[in-house]
């Protein structure tokens, strides 16, 4: 056996780390939109009675939702980052 064949690369995949980051950050910033504006996105205001989701609680739940959806992405760019420096070494 070479040295070459012992240390090739097997192909590898996407990185489903980076992948399901990505997903859950489009879903927390849609969640997030949909707290911020129901009218507008579904046509009807879910959360009119809702003594938890009024007025200023509202829009701080919903920028909480974004802000952690861009956590995510930015997690899943620095975890495919990490996969892409690992793959050159």
């Amino acid at each position: 056996m070479s040295v070459t064949s012992k240390y090739r690369k097997k192909p590898q995949g996407p990185n489903l780390r980076s992948l399901l980051d990505y997903f859950m950050a489009l879903l927390m910033i849609f969640f997030g939109a949909v707290i911020l504006f129901p009218e507008e996105i579904l046509g009807v205001d879910y959360f009119k009675d809702s003594p938890l989701v009024k007025g200023t609680m509202k829009w701080v739940i919903g920028i909480l939702f974004i802000l952690y959806g861009l956590f995510r992405a930015y997690r899943g760019y620095l975890a495919s980052k990490s996969k892409i420096d690992e793959d050159d070494a």
